[in-house]
């Protein structure tokens, strides 16, 4: 009878923290569609353009999919995993010629908490934005965010952020502030654009093999837009919600693991995104793992397919991303530090 007790109320407690994530994920929807722009003819630029980005070249591989990561860079992802991480990461990404960028994360513990901080930079080559149109093949169109970027003439961004969470009953709860700006626009001669502080809160619990986290991402008001001598774009926070499910690399057999990553999510002018991905780990010796990596995403009518590799060594992994794309395909390397 003792054993049955406590298996109920272990159900009840999951049962009560699904219910939890589910009204997190339900009111910050309600807050992001709450602050959707009515109307507006110009472009639109999300921005800081530094968070809009997958800075994770694991993430990257698994289409951009991590809400239930269990790495330094869930900080840019979902800072109710944070309690799940540890190390450090460091990466930099280059899509094609338009684009270089660095990012740095690392997770600890003080106490009951788990505690992060990160950077992100970005630099944009104004002549290849120009150019990107004319790479398209006929009926492709370029990732819109290249588009806008173009359009505001912007030429660089960086973002810091720290987060913190911490364990209440079966859930994991954080939150990360993000301070950053652009460089831009090209016609003011690369002047630096006004700083917005933006906030992510997130949640997450284990849920069967894995985790269910749920994240509302970019909170906070729209920046300044209009400086003279810049171009008429409209400037705006990336705000949105995502819901999503994380299976760690896990033993399946003798020599091999398995995981996973799937997320959906909605931006503030109500536009769907589903990514999602698989990785598959071959343990030749203990320590040593080689990873494959494969997923998709899927935003604004455009799809596109991800893959990666990795190789482990104890506590360090090197990771790889590509993302094929008609005008600017993505390459992203990362090192992990467990």
């Amino acid at each position: 009878m003792g054993g049955k007790q406590i298996s109920d109320t272990a159900h009840r407690q999951r049962a009560r923290g699904v219910t939890v994530v589910v009204a997190a994920l339900a009111c910050a929807a309600t807050t992001v569609a709450a602050q959707a722009p009515i109307g507006g003819a110009r472009p639109v630029l999300e921005t800081p353009v530094a968070i809009t980005l997958p800075w994770s070249a694991r993430a990257a591989a698994l289409g951009g999919s991590f809400v239930a990561g269990d790495d330094a860079d869930v900080l840019f992802f979902n800072p109710g995993a944070l309690t799940q991480a540890r190390g450090m990461s460091l990466g930099v990404s280059r899509t094609d010629e338009a684009s270089l960028g660095a990012s740095f994360a690392a997770v600890t513990t003080l106490g009951k908490w788990s505690v992060a901080a990160g950077l992100r930079a970005l630099r944009l080559e104004a002549t290849r934005l120009q150019a990107i149109p004319l790479l398209a093949r006929a009926g492709d169109m370029p990732d819109p965010a290249f588009r806008a970027w173009r359009d505001a003439g912007i030429s660089g961004s960086a973002v810091a952020s720290v987060g913190a969470a911490r364990r209440v009953g079966p859930l994991r709860i954080g939150a990360t502030l993000h301070a950053g700006n652009d460089a831009g626009p090209a016609a003011t001669a690369g002047d630096a654009l006004s700083m917005n502080v933006l906030a992510d809160v997130g949640v997450t619990m284990p849920l069967w093999y894995g985790s269910l986290g749920a994240v509302a991402r970019s909170i906070g008001p729209d920046p300044t837009s209009d400086l003279v001598g810049g171009p008429p774009v409209d400037r705006q926070a990336p705000m949105r919600v995502e819901v999503g499910y994380g299976i760690p690399l896990s033993p399946q057999g003798t020599w091999y693991d398995l995981g996973g990553q799937f997320a959906l999510g909605i931006d503030r002018d109500g536009r769907v995104a589903s990514s999602g991905g698989v990785e598959f780990s071959l343990v030749p010796v203990e320590g040593v793992g080689l990873v494959a990596r494969v997923g998709s995403r899927r935003g604004e009518g455009v799809g596109r397919l991800t893959w990666g590799t990795s190789l482990s060594i104890d506590r360090v992994a090197f990771d790889v991303a590509y993302e094929p794309d008609p005008a600017a395909a993505g390459w992203r390397l990362g090192i992990r530090v467990r």
